[in-house]
């Protein structure tokens, strides 16, 4: 039986919604972070790859909501290339702020080819 003014836990799409509804509250509060640090130009950087990447990954609720058309999600696409190649340009400022090295760069985990990486570091070098 279910209690007026509460929520339908069993609608269909409920769970689906909240889950966007979440996803979308997280990306909006990362956003407001990376953009009061935004005077460090490799922050701005991940800011605007991390927004464009979001509008790219999610244009069809936007088209279908009216709230982009076809030009804009290709002027979306365009704009996110530009910014991935600005932020390319900050890579060592972004590596450094987040103290990666080259010894966690080089973990197996990272590599294209895992399992080949993982023999590698699990294989006793030869004398």
């Amino acid at each position: 039986m279910r209690r007026i003014g509460l929520p339908d836990h069993s609608a269909p799409g409920y769970y689906p919604d909240a889950l966007s509804l979440a996803e979308a509250h997280c990306a909006e509060e990362a956003l407001q972070l990376l953009h009061q640090h935004a005077d460090h130009a490799e922050i701005a950087a991940v800011r605007d790859v991390f927004a464009l990447h979001y509008l790219d990954q999610h244009a069809a609720w936007y088209l279908t909501r009216g709230l982009l058309d076809i030009a804009g999600v290709t002027a979306i696409k365009q704009q996110l290339r530009a910014a991935i190649d600005t932020l390319a340009t900050h890579l060592p400022q972004v590596l450094d702020a987040f103290e990666l090295n080259d010894e966690i760069l080089g973990a197996p985990v990272l590599s294209e080819d895992l399992p080949a990486a993982w023999d590698a570091r699990c294989t006793p070098a030869a004398s």
